[in-house]
């Protein structure tokens, strides 16, 4: 799916999914690319359960939803490459079950879903409940490899910035991020907290 602009869904923008076998749930099959989309003011703009392994999501602009940007939310083990988005001014719920502009569940088993996610802007994003995270959720078992992303003025319901929440038996990498707040887990390198990236118009940054 290239070059398209989808909008106004009271639903999801784009939906990847499981394909339902005649006893059991398996994972859809082939590999999806998302690219150079513009995904705007739609319920989530990028739903994925049971995407299939593979799928790449770059390049696209995602604005404007009302439940969550991009949701993650696989009982199976399968790879997403999530690189290269813009993800702004997305709202999610008042509850951490509900929450982030992007939010990759785990569902409590040991062998969740894996993203890579790489060079994406996730910034001024809006959660619906008071100290509830806006911008990165990643539940437990899920993994989640981050560098060079920018978390920035994400915020609660109260204005406070929450810009990540990562659980402490999520596993995964983290380097070269930036965030405007002190969320980020203290593991990884060089990443930097409490830092403005000073954007200026459009989310582009000084040169």
């Amino acid at each position: 799916m290239q070059n398209n602009v989808v909008r106004g869904s009271v639903a999801d923008g784009v939906t990847l999914g499981y394909q339902y076998g005649r006893n059991s749930l398996v994972e859809a099959p082939g590999v999806a690319v998302i690219s150079n989309n513009a995904i705007l003011n739609n319920a989530n703009g990028i739903y994925m359960a049971g995407a299939p392994s593979g799928t790449v999501i770059d390049n696209n602009l995602i604005r404007g939803s009302s439940a969550t940007a991009v949701l993650v939310d696989s009982l199976l083990p399968s790879s997403t490459l999530l690189r290269n988005n813009l993800i702004v001014e997305n709202k999610s719920g008042a509850t951490l079950a509900a929450s982030g502009a992007v939010h990759v569940k785990g569902d409590g088993i040991s062998t969740g879903p894996t993203v890579d996610l790489y060079s994406n802007t996730i910034a001024h994003n809006i959660s619906s409940g008071v100290g509830v995270p806006a911008g990165l959720v990643v539940d437990a078992y899920a993994t989640v490899n981050s560098s060079d992303n920018i978390f920035a003025f994400n915020q609660d319901l109260n204005a406070q910035n929450i810009d990540t929440l990562i659980d402490l038996q999520s596993p995964g990498t983290r380097q070269y991020d930036l965030s405007t707040d002190a969320s980020l887990p203290p593991v990884g390198a060089f990443n930097l907290i409490n830092t403005d990236p000073l954007f200026t118009a459009n989310w582009y940054l000084q040169g």
